[in-house]
């Protein structure tokens, strides 16, 4: 998954555009989907950024 924005809804809740990969298809939203906070912070095991969107402390701690 490719998390590609925020929303939040009218309680204050945020969720993650989140772009699927299986395709646009004849899905509603074209290919994208909206998950909730805590079903990310639930089902997400690992993520990855690029190393130049690191802070300079984080990226000095990792040698990079």
């Amino acid at each position: 998954m490719h998390i590609t924005g925020t929303a939040v809804d009218q309680d204050g809740k945020r969720f993650y555009l989140v772009k699927n990969s299986w395709g646009t298809g004849k899905h509603v939203y074209k290919g994208f989907l909206y998950a909730s906070e805590s079903y990310m912070q639930a089902k997400t095991l690992f993520f990855m950024v690029h190393r130049d969107a690191l802070p300079d402390a984080t990226a000095s701690r990792l040698g990079l």
